[in-house]
């Protein structure tokens, strides 16, 4: 027999050269207890780093902390004047919601890939066919699709145009679609295919 330690009948060897079992079992004790001393050495150091950085840390967020709370409490304390009318924001006309860029060519909104990957879910689904962004929330719920609702699920905030394609959707499958388009794609992400039929 070799001087190595024969696993099962298949190998011939092991990379692991020993005389017998306990002279391995030795060696592997002898390398994981050193193994372990040299990270316990290393996390100790880690950990005194640590220490003297997070205590100034600490204390320079109490600081920031302190001078919040000594600003708060100035602001609550300041109250209107009688005589200044109290400005009504019901009436404002810029409230920063809906400024959204649109698309010169479709009146659609631009809307990003990246905007649609949150859409990936089966109660708000969005995909993206022929670089228009379609909201097929209500088509899943209803189980409308032939092919069943795994087959779009896995495209749920994605491009789906070249599944759409490979499958040779007809017509009236890219009209169905039209009511639940919500935007298009920026000129930058689009695949630019069309239709074949």
């Amino acid at each position: 027999m070799s001087s190595y330690h024969i696993i099962s009948q298949e190998a011939s060897f092991d990379f692991l050269p020993s005389c017998s079992i306990r002279e391995s079992v030795l060696m592997i004790r002898r390398l994981s207890v050193e193994s372990l001393r040299g990270m316990a050495r290393m996390m100790n150091s880690l950990a005194e780093r640590m220490e003297e950085n997070s205590d100034d840390k600490v204390s320079a967020e109490w600081e920031k902390d302190e001078k919040v709370n000594e600003k708060n409490n100035q602001v609550a304390s300041i109250e209107p004047d009688s005589d200044q009318p109290v400005r009504d924001r019901s009436g404002s006309v810029d409230s920063g919601i809906g400024d959204w860029e649109v698309d010169p060519e479709t009146g659609l909104e631009v809307i990003s890939l990246d905007e649609v990957s949150y859409h990936c879910t089966m109660e708000d689904g969005w995909m993206v066919i022929y670089d228009k962004v379609y909201d097929v929330t209500e088509y899943l719920e209803r189980g409308s699709h032939p092919g069943g609702e795994d087959v779009m699920m896995e495209y749920l905030g994605y491009d789906a145009t070249m599944a759409f394609r490979g499958v040779g959707h007809s017509k009236g499958a890219l009209r169905m679609l039209e009511k639940y388009v919500v935007g298009i794609l920026p000129m930058d992400e689009r695949l630019n295919f069309r239709p074949d039929f």
